[in-house]
């Protein structure tokens, strides 16, 4: 028997380009697995004014911060009321806006509160999907890998270009999956000192030059060393690689050259698969995949439809959402190295009674 279900899934990643919204139609049955439809997708671009509070608010004060958690929720609602109120969702699947990531501290903390977006909305919002992982000795993340097994059967690697570069390698029994290295939390941080809000295309990186003494830096961080799983915080890119960057005295280009040939390389050195799946918006830098291409020519990096490139962790989020209501577990112990697999999701029930 098949069972239709409609999610919205919403995805804010450390680049900060916006909040991403895919509205997703899941069909489960006993036979097929689950099967998705993405009906609707988008990102709905943050003004000024919450771009500069959200890159800041890891610096705030216990009360101020609150303040913004409850302005976000607010903002998501007003933004969305159009869409909930034309696609008619079940439930919101919110992956929040990272703020402090530190699993080794038992910390991770999403920002836009998911009880306001719920009572304005007047729906099921599921969120915070990483602390209970924590909680049980995991990283938190990588999540997604969890939600490939089920969308993607036909793949068995994935990279994915946000903010962090994550890879995930999918065995018969267990998947390999970690943060590997900044990506465009990097490059877009060098592109606005350009005055652009990113390198379009990587054409400023493909203008520059490498920098060999900041390579071997990059080289020496210890993250690089660590087995996985393992993850990566916004607060972990802002202790070790802005310094070095906006320390050094080499032009922008030569800057995003030398960081992009390093991240191909700490990805391909990774990879280890004749095909991968390459989403997220790093994915449309024709640049860096050439970089990729050449620092692993034994693998295909195949680049899906703009919408799966855009949008794919949205839905990955839906159905990660999707799976708390069917009350089915949605992490996977051998990619976040929690003690055991959960049901992982804070509920709020915004329906009107």
């Amino acid at each position: 028997m098949q069972h239709s279900i409609r999610m919205m899934g919403l995805m804010s990643g450390t680049s900060l380009d916006g909040l991403d919204v895919a509205v997703v139609d899941f069909t489960t049955s006993s036979d097929e697995g689950l099967q998705f439809e993405l009906c609707a997708a988008e990102t709905i671009a943050y003004d000024e004014h919450l771009e500069q509070a959200l890159a800041g608010a890891h610096r705030l004060d216990a009360e101020s911060w609150h303040k913004l958690h409850v302005e976000y929720g607010s903002w998501m609602a007003h933004a969305l009321s159009q869409w909930f109120r034309a696609y008619k969702p079940k439930a919101v699947a919110l992956h929040g806006h990272t703020i402090f990531h530190q699993p080794y501290a038992g910390i991770t903390v999403p920002m836009g509160h998911g009880g306001v977006l719920a009572a304005l909305l007047e729906t099921r919002v599921i969120c915070d999907f990483r602390s209970m992982d924590v909680a049980l000795s995991g990283q938190g993340a990588p999540l997604v890998p969890f939600a490939e097994q089920l969308l993607y059967p036909g793949y068995r690697a994935f990279l994915n270009l946000g903010g962090i570069a994550n890879i995930s390698l999918h065995h018969n029994h267990s998947v390999m999956a970690c943060d590997v290295v900044p990506c465009n939390q990097v490059f877009n941080h060098l592109a606005r000192q350009a005055g652009m809000p990113f390198d379009e295309g990587g054409a400023l990186a493909r203008s520059g030059s490498l920098l060999p003494d900041l390579l071997d830096r990059f080289q020496q961080w210890t993250f690089l060393h660590q087995p996985p799983p393992k993850s990566l915080g916004r607060e972990d890119v802002g202790a070790f690689f802005l310094p070095l960057l906006d320390a050094h005295s080499a032009s922008i280009s030569d800057k995003l050259h030398t960081a992009g040939v390093f991240a191909a390389a700490q990805i391909a050195a990774l990879s280890h698969a004749p095909e991968v799946l390459v989403t997220g918006g790093g994915a449309l830098n024709t640049w860096f995949l050439e970089q990729l291409a050449k620092a692993a020519t034994h693998t295909n990096w195949q680049v899906p439809n703009k919408e799966m490139v855009m949008f794919k962790e949205a839905i990955a989020f839906a159905a990660l959402g999707l799976q708390v209501l069917l009350e089915k577990s949605n992490t996977l112990p051998s990619a976040t190295g929690a003690s055991r697999a959960l049901i992982s999701g804070a509920v709020y029930n915004g329906c009107r009674i």
